[in-house]
């Protein structure tokens, strides 16, 4: 083996264990869905695991998600739809009381995130049998960064994973 094609072995061994092959995606260590609106991010979206193979017709679905704003001026996620639902309401632990309550937009502030305790979006009354595995695209607006379109994973099943406490600071 000449010396050239030992240094050409050792740069692709080490290209392949730095995840610069084929197939590496930044952020896929996350359960959900990943997107942006100028400097709002979401992170992490996704609806959670329905019992059996996936939810019915008529069923409702949760979906939970991170909104983190990079903007220097606050703003708020006012509106967000989907094909695969009649309706898709914002609920916000507003008081930090433990209480969801049905909210116009969920505020995101300046160069962090939504106050509060916990924030999370209700698919009402979803028009076709949606199952664990899949994805259904949702569309989020937002006051000041527009607007984004993310095809929301459905979580597969319960694992046992569990959201992170939100703390009310």
């Amino acid at each position: 083996m000449t010396p050239r094609n030992t240094v050409l072995g050792a740069a692709l061994v080490l290209m392949s264990a730095a995840g610069c092959g084929e197939g590496w995606q930044h952020g896929a260590d996350t359960m959900g869905s990943n997107g942006s609106a100028g400097p709002m991010l979401l992170r992490n979206v996704y609806v959670a695991a329905p019992g059996g193979d996936g939810y019915e017709h008529g069923d409702n679905a949760s979906v939970r998600l991170t909104l983190v704003n990079h903007a220097a001026n606050d703003d708020a996620l006012v509106a967000v739809r989907s094909s695969h639902a009649t309706d898709v309401v914002m609920r916000w632990d507003r008081e930090c009381d433990g209480r969801l309550e049905e909210v116009g937009q969920i505020p995101v502030l300046r160069n962090g995130t939504v106050p509060g305790a916990d924030y999370r979006l209700e698919l009402v009354d979803l028009n076709q049998k949606v199952r664990a595995g899949t994805s259904i695209p949702v569309t989020f607006t937002f006051r000041d960064a527009g607007e984004t379109r993310l095809g929301v994973m459905v979580e597969a099943t319960h694992d046992g994973d569990v959201p992170a406490v939100m703390d009310c600071r």
